[in-house]
């Protein structure tokens, strides 16, 4: 049987609920059990929807910054043994001119 992943919008509607007391009837439509109830009560607990969409975009921002830094040391790496710095066109990195 195939995981389902619910979005975080899910979840904060089913801790919102569950916050007023229906944390069965919210836990059921859903079909999650409740360590998973507990596991995201944890995670997400005083989060506004505002908060949780910023906190994704920052997190997707850092995952992008995080794979140009490991492709910027791969390619100075590669360039480490040529005389000056390897052109890098991707980065728009050009060597230093001589003298």
């Amino acid at each position: 049987m195939a995981k389902r992943g619910h979005t975080q919008e899910e979840i904060l509607r089913v801790l919102r609920e569950a916050e007023s007391g229906w944390r069965s009837a919210a836990s059921a439509a859903l079909a999650i059990s409740q360590q998973s109830f507990y596991l995201w009560k944890k995670k997400y607990a005083g989060l506004r929807l505002s908060e949780l969409r910023e906190l994704r975009q920052l997190r997707d921002e850092n995952g992008k910054l995080k794979r140009l830094v490991a492709d910027l040391s791969a390619c100075i790496w590669r360039g480490a043994g040529s005389p000056g710095w390897a052109s890098i066109s991707r980065f728009r990195i050009t060597p230093p001119s001589p003298g």
